[in-house]
């Protein structure tokens, strides 16, 4: 479970990582002038984001290995490609946000003139009143065309005869409440198209707050909208850069995953007596440490002192005699002095401590 829990991290770590170059890679192509500095300028930060996600496994390493300069060198080098990096992302943030409550914002005042233009369509159809369908309507003024009184009356431009009158009376109210039903037509036409477009405009989230988080957020923390939006599009963008320049480490530099130690002097490699007193010094004063470096000098100051109080005469090859000696059991050594091991004080004589295996624990 826990290779299979790595893997996931590891996993999320790289997609973190990826996200982070590709905001460093638009962001540095922005300032270029042409597609080619685009390309060189985009190739570096990307470069850039991923030494920065490697850097603390490497800081990490080197500071127990006391390599300081390493340690001095990367430690700003690590916080200038964060802050390169978190620019970039912030930059980004604030762009996506502003423009998604900006749309929000139109969509809120394209469904509010839609709906004002509504509630009037309604207004103007309750003033018209209900109409007869134009077809019914159509029909009749076509049958009353085809009286004789109409040709008679030149199409009831000469009204002499008082039937005619009448008749023409007709075809005139009928032909204006032919006016308003093809108004109250048009109406119900247009109302039609501002509900679907209504309905629309609401299922794409319109009506709604255009920034429901930053709303809250600004109510419970008493602060502008202003303000909670910057520190929103902040979170953002440290989430992205927080998780590109450590989710690496943190997925794979976990317990159980520890980097390759020297091998632990347990035992001496050779069954030669101890007759030295070089190496009884090491018997008494050293102990197995996992991850443990003692450097030459805080070694020979230690051998020093313990000649001094085992009246004993500190050797001038010792350096020599202890370099074979942790050759003989395994003891590594590096340019920061032997590793895997620590300095103690003895607290048991000499004769006990033989007895045990060489360079047990304590």
């Amino acid at each position: 479970m826990r290779h299979l829990l790595t893997a996931v991290a590891t996993a999320a770590a790289l997609a973190l990582i990826a996200v982070s170059a590709t905001l460093n890679y638009l962001f540095m192509a922005s300032l270029a002038r042409t597609p080619g500095e685009a390309a060189m300028m985009g190739t570096a930060a990307v470069a850039g984001d991923v030494i920065k996600a490697c850097l603390p496994y490497f800081m990490v390493l080197a500071i127990r290995a006391r390599r300081m300069l390493f340690v001095l060198l990367a430690v700003p080098t690590f916080a200038f490609l964060t802050l390169v990096s978190l620019i970039a992302a912030l930059g980004f943030a604030a762009d996506m946000r502003g423009g998604t409550a900006h749309g929000r914002d139109a969509a809120n005042r394209q469904l509010a003139a839609h709906e004002a233009r509504l509630a009037d369509l309604d207004r103007q159809k309750a003033a018209v009143g209900p109409a007869r369908p134009l077809g019914q309507i159509d029909a009749e003024i076509a049958q009353a065309r085809l009286d004789r009184r109409w040709a008679a009356t030149k199409e009831c431009a000469d009204v002499t005869l008082p039937a005619s009158k009448t008749f023409c009376l007709d075809v005139h109210r009928l032909s204006g409440e032919r006016a308003m039903a093809a108004s109250a037509a048009a109406l119900d036409a247009e109302q039609r198209t501002l509900s679907a477009a209504i309905a629309q405009l609401r299922a794409g989230a319109a009506g709604q707050e255009a920034e429901p988080q930053v709303k809250v957020l600004a109510v419970l923390s008493g602060q502008d909208m202003s303000v909670v939006r910057t520190i929103v599009s902040l979170c953002g963008a440290l989430f992205i850069e927080i998780g590109s320049g450590l989710g690496l480490y943190l997925a794979i530099h976990h317990g159980g995953t520890r980097p390759p130690q020297p091998p632990l002097p347990l035992t001496r490699q050779s069954a030669a007596p101890i007759d030295n007193h070089v190496e009884r010094f090491a018997l008494a004063c050293l102990v197995a440490r996992r991850g443990g470096v003692v450097t030459t000098g805080d070694l020979a100051a230690a051998y020093v002192a313990w000649c001094a109080q085992d009246a004993c005469t500190a050797t001038a090859t010792f350096d020599a005699e202890f370099m074979a000696l942790a050759k003989d059991v395994g003891i590594g050594r590096t340019r920061a002095g032997y590793v895997g091991v620590a300095l103690r004080t003895p607290t048991r004589s000499i004769t006990q401590i033989s007895a045990r295996p060489m360079l047990g624990a304590p």
